[in-house]
């Protein structure tokens, strides 16, 4: 949430030149930026550069000191810096784990329905009109059934989980690489 001084700093910027109103920019001998909204400001060595970039006829590209001038150096990378941003602002370690734990989860629910099937639960329990010897029986299987059934909708749903955070990083520009097994 922007904070309220923002709101009023872009009121005043709006406010304070007429519309439309051009802005140029230049770069001086030491490589420091300048921003004016006069072109007669400008020192003349800069102005049809200033002028071609503010009417966008030419793309707008980091600015350069004019020639004979040293360029600014490069700030030096720390070692514990990365050179590009990584998806989300998230390491390859917590796209794995992710991934990992709603694979496992998957696996773990498609294991529990086939040892559910081992055991024969496969089909809805019959209507009871059994005798009491059988009725632990009955209870029992309809017990199971049920936690088919649940073990089926939590399925379903651990992998619409998974296919969701797979789309999610395949837009976040996660390497395919990352959510592999290892």
């Amino acid at each position: 949430m922007a904070r309220p001084g923002a709101w009023v700093a872009l009121a005043l910027a709006l406010l304070a030149g007429p519309a439309g109103a051009e802005i140029y920019r230049w770069v001086d001998a030491q490589g420091r930026e300048h921003f004016t909204t006069r072109l007669e400001d400008v020192p003349p060595a800069d102005r049809e550069r200033a002028r071609a970039e503010a009417a966008g006829r030419r793309s707008i590209q980091r600015a350069q000191p004019r020639s004979g001038a040293a360029p600014r150096p490069r700030p030096a990378r720390k070692p514990w810096q990365v050179e590009e941003p990584e998806p989300e602002g998230r390491d390859e370690t917590w796209w794995r784990d992710e991934h990992a734990s709603r694979l496992d989860r998957v696996r773990e629910l498609e294991a529990r329905i086939a040892e559910l099937e081992e055991l024969g639960v496969t089909q809805p329990p019959a209507p009871r009109h059994v005798s009491n010897a059988s009725s632990r029986r009955w209870h029992r299987y309809r017990s199971r059934w049920r936690e088919r059934q649940r073990a089926e909708s939590d399925l379903r749903s651990a992998r619409g989980s998974l296919d969701r955070f797979e789309e999610r990083a395949r837009r976040a520009g996660v390497p395919p690489g990352w959510l592999r097994p290892r």
